[in-house]
């Protein structure tokens, strides 16, 4: 199993070409946006650690 850590979203790196859509989806953010401001529960970020940075691999929605 995978361990779960807690990192500041200033860590995550998304800018190294993870992101295996086209890019974000407005209607998905806002509609993340309304879950959060409800407080809702999100399933954790997925990011690797390369030994110099933790690039994002699944989440990029709920980290914008």
């Amino acid at each position: 199993m995978s361990e779960i850590k807690r990192l500041a979203i200033s860590l995550l790196r998304t800018d190294g070409g993870t992101q295996a859509r086209a890019g974000l989806n407005q209607e998905v953010l806002i509609e993340y946006e309304a879950y959060w401001r409800a407080k809702a529960d999100f399933p954790p970020v997925v990011a690797f650690w390369d030994l110099e940075c933790y690039w994002v691999g699944d989440g990029f929605h709920r980290i914008a």
